[in-house]
Formats: structure tokens, C-alpha cells, sequence
């Protein structure tokens, strides 16, 4: 999130980065539901994936001016 967050204010524009991050979460997603319900650890790292995805997409609260 923070490296997301230097990169929109070196690049002046929120949108791309923001995109990265719904990627992020899409694919966290699309991971949870293509994985068979007995493997854990892939469903498991699929939530951590799509949670990271979802707090990056946070960067227009950056603390950093």
C-alpha cells in the first residue's frame, strides 16, 4: 500500500494505481473460488491476496503529502 501510495504521488494520478489493486482483489477472489474447498492453505493465501488488493486500493487517504 505505501509503495502503491509514493507511486501515485511521483506519477500525479490515483486512477492506474487504484486499478492494481482491484486486480489484486479480483484475482484473490477468483483464486478462493477456483481452489477445491479442502485446500486450505490456497484458500487461505487467496483471502490474505484479495485483502491486500482491497487495502491498496486505499490511496487517496495517504498521510503522505
Amino acid at each position: 500500500m505505501i509503495a502503491i501510495c509514493f507511486w501515485s504521488d511521483d506519477i500525479g494520478n490515483r486512477g492506474w494505481p487504484i486499478q492494481i489493486g482491484w486486480l489484486g482483489e479480483i484475482l484473490g477472489f477468483a483464486i478462493y473460488l477456483g481452489v477445491p474447498s479442502a485446500n486450505h492453505a490456497a484458500r487461505f493465501a487467496a483471502l490474505i491476496l484479495a485483502e491486500a488488493g482491497h487495502y491498496s486500493e486505499q490511496i487517496h487517504e495517504c498521510p503522505i503529502q
